[in-house]
Parts: structure tokens; sequence; C-alpha cells
């Protein structure tokens, strides 16, 4: 039997490495796409100021990569340590995802992250630009790989159980990608990652703007993350109309579940799941009889469920109604918060929505200095990004008690670890994120307060034609 507290330890220490997606990858994914327009608008133009914008950013987007390639090497040591089962039970799908992730789009990405930064001499401009929009491209393809994997996860599909080797085992490769709930998710993720770096910049520009200092940076970045921050929350609040058709995903508004048809749903699973263990020692004992294979099948898809009973007794052959009365109540998903957290993000896109338009309005009419409205948008920058976090730790939760959905419950994934370890693992594991994090937020900080201005000091031609900018 598995004791509660080591069930709460898994489920824990399943959320917490997937939080580094919801940290990293926005600013990655946001700032490549704003890179890429600020330098294209530089060698279109010539203007200096455009070249300075580009670099300075630039260098917050490598500070924020170089962070994100730390925190990866931790998951894979994560994995190896304390998830055996779970890379040993889908090991046959997440060892092709992960070599793909790592071997081809990362190392990718940091050559061209590379190449950006240290090819602006080095490289003529055309060359240097066509870089900057691969890293662009390369920055998609990362959060489009990470979500074919979070994608499968939740549903698994391409990928069956072998009862002879005892594990999940692909079988469809082009199932992996083009996984129904994978593209919704990725636009999703697109729109909320450009909205989180509007705001990033605009909190910065307001920042400036209120010291007076790096004025030429302050104000072409203010301007354009009001435009870029506008169209983001309104793509935001159009996807948000067709929730209802793009469910599981970010911004899909969980419904308060009748909990008496899913548990009576769910019962009978696991009395399927049970047969399909009873079923499954006879096909590991090779003198079964014909048709044994046959009626496996059947009830296969109800295999996890039955595992739902793991942590109550040994022998899940052996459960006695009660058990599987509380193993059904287990498998329950957690509703509550991703319901109200998806009332704060709801909430938090109207308040990002009328910052971006006093901003924007604010810039055409060369009313951006105004103290309040500086004020508003530096401050809203950590209330937005804590909205965001809250709604994908809800969303995080929803999914248990799963960690392949009706296929592989949390509780089974890791090492036979005792409670201590997990324990120590976790609060070393979690004293290591804050490390990073807070090795980021203090590089940028220092760079933002050291930042060099840019050579062109006189006054930017943008406040004469906002135009350019729009």
């Amino acid at each position: 039997m598995i004791s509660e507290s080591i069930i709460n330890l898994t489920h824990w220490q399943f959320i917490l490495p997937s939080l580094h997606h919801f940290l990293f990858i926005p600013l990655i994914v946001g700032l490549s796409l704003v890179l890429a327009i600020m330098e294209s608008v530089y060698i279109i133009t010539g203007r200096k100021d455009y070249k300075a914008i580009t670099l300075f950013w630039g260098k917050l987007f490598g500070i924020n990569f170089a962070i994100f390639l730390l925190i990866k090497l931790i998951i894979a040591v994560q994995f190896g340590m304390n998830w055996s089962y779970l890379s040993y039970y889908i090991g046959d799908i997440l060892g092709s995802s992960f070599v793909i992730e790592t071997s081809i789009i990362i190392f990718l990405q940091a050559s061209l992250v590379g190449l950006f930064i240290f090819g602006w001499d080095k490289l003529n401009k055309g060359t240097h630009l066509f870089v900057t929009w691969l890293m662009m491209l390369s920055s998609l393809m990362l959060q489009g790989w990470l979500l074919v994997i979070k994608s499968w996860m939740n549903n698994p599909l391409g990928a069956d159980f072998n009862y002879q080797t005892m594990r999940m085992e692909l079988i469809n490769f082009t199932d992996l990608i083009f996984n129904s709930i994978v593209y919704a998710e990725l636009i999703q993720r697109l729109s909320l990652s450009y909205l989180l770096t509007a705001v990033f910049i605009l909190a910065i520009s307001a920042y400036y703007l209120l010291k007076e200092c790096k004025q030429e940076i302050a104000k072409a970045s203010f301007i354009f993350s009001a435009n870029f921050g506008l169209i983001a929350t309104l793509l935001i609040f159009m996807i948000v109309s067709f929730s209802d058709i793009l469910p599981n995903t970010s911004f899909s508004v969980p419904s308060l579940i009748d909990s008496s048809k899913t548990l009576a749903t769910n019962r009978q699973r696991i009395r399927n799941g049970i047969k399909a263990h009873t079923l499954l020692d006879k096909l590991r004992d090779r003198q079964h009889k014909e048709g044994v294979l046959e009626e496996f099948n059947r009830y296969q898809k109800d295999l996890g469920y039955g595992l739902l009973l793991k942590q109550s007794l040994e022998n899940i052959i052996e459960a006695s109604d009660e058990q599987i009365e509380l193993a059904a109540q287990f498998s329950l998903p957690v509703k509550f918060p991703s319901f109200w957290s998806s009332g704060i993000m709801l909430t938090s896109g109207i308040i990002a929505l009328i910052i971006f338009i006093n901003a924007l309005v604010a810039s055409l009419i060369f009313k951006y200095r105004q103290s309040w409205l500086l004020k508003i948008s530096l401050y809203s920058f950590p209330l937005l990004w804590i909205a965001y976090l809250i709604n994908a730790l809800s969303h995080e939760l929803a999914y248990q008690p799963w960690a392949v959905k009706d296929v592989f419950p949390i509780f089974l994934s890791p090492s036979s670890l005792s409670e201590s370890n997990l324990w120590l693992s976790l609060v070393g594991y979690l004293i290591t994120y804050i490390i990073f994090i807070s090795a980021e937020i203090i590089l940028m900080l220092k760079f933002i307060n050291q930042s060099p201005k840019p050579k062109n000091n006189k006054r930017p031609s943008f406040e004469m034609n906002t135009g350019e900018l729009l």
C-alpha cells in the first residue's frame, strides 16, 4: 500500500518540472518574434535606433534562454533519478520525443542564438536577419514539440500497451505529431506568449520613461509593445470565444462536473481494469488458452483505471467494493481550482486589454509620459504573470491523478524511493529552481540598470511618424 504522503509528494514532483515551460518558454517565443520584427525594421529603414533596440532586447532574450538550458538539464536528471518507472513504461514515446527536442530543436536554437548574439560584426546584415528569423522559427518548433509531448500525455494516441514487455510502445509516429489537441493548444500558447512578452516590454519601457533614461529604447519599445500587446490580447479573446470547441486546452473553462455520473463511469472502468489485469496474468502465463488475447484487447483501454487500486493494495485482483470506491473517488479530476483560476485569467486579460488600449492611445497623441499610465504599466507586469502561473498550475492539477491520462497514474511514476528521499529530492530540486530563477531576475535587473544607451542620441524620428511602428 502506498501512503497518502508519498502520493502527494509524487504529484508535486510531477507538477514542478512542468512549470519551467510556463516560466521561460513565453519569453523565448515572444522575444524571438520581437527581435525578428525589430531587426527587419532596422534593415529596411536603416535606422540605427532599431539596431540598438534589437541589441537590448536580444541580450535579455539571451539571459532567459541560457537559464532555460540549465533548467532542462535538471529535468533530464529528474527523469533519470526520480521517474525511472515512468521512463520505462512510456520510454518508447518519451525517448524519441526527448531526442528530437534536445538533439535537434534545442541544439539548433542554441546555435542560432549564438550566431544572433555574436554574429553582428561577423555576418552581413542580410545573413544576420536570416539567422534571426530562423531563431524565431526554432522557438516555434520548441514550443510546438513540447506541446506534442504534453498533448500525448493528455491524449495518448499512436501508442499501444505491449503485454510481453509491460510498457507502452509507439506504433504510429504520425498520430503522435498530429494529435488533435496539439495545434489548438499551440495557437493559444503562442498568443499567451506574445501577450506576456508585450507586458514584459511595456513594463521595462515604462520603468525607463519614469526614470528618464534610455529614452530612445523606451519610447520605441513602449509604442511597439502597446500595438503588439493589443493584437495579442484581442487574439486571446477571439480564441476564448471558441473555447467550447477547444477542450482540454489553456483557455477552456472547466465545467463543474456531475460527480455522481463520473463516479459511476469510473467505477465500471476500474472493474474493467481488474478484468484486464486478470487476463494480463493469464497472457503472461505461456499456457494460456486461445481467445484470451482477444478478450484482453476488449478491456485493455481500462488497464490504467485498474492501476489506481495500487495505492491501497498490491494485488488489484483482490480489490473489495470499498477499495474500488476509494479509487473511483481518487480518479475525479480537480476542477474547482481550474474553474476559479480561469476566471482570474479572464479578469487579467480584461485588465491587460485596458492597459494596452490606454498605452496605444497615449502613444498616438504623445501623452505616454503620464505618470499614472507608466506606473500601471510597470506594476501590472508581476500581477499578470502571477495570474498566468496560477492558471498554469491549476490546469496541471486538473490532470491529476494521471501522468498519462487514463493510462498511468502519477503515484506509480517515481522510482522506489522512501518518503524521506522524495522530500529530499523535491526540496533539492525546488531550491535549484529558485536559485536559477533568482539568477535570471538578478542578471536581467543588472542589465536593465546598466545597459548602455544607443549611440544615436538624436531625437528619434518615430515621434514624428508613429505609423512605422503600428
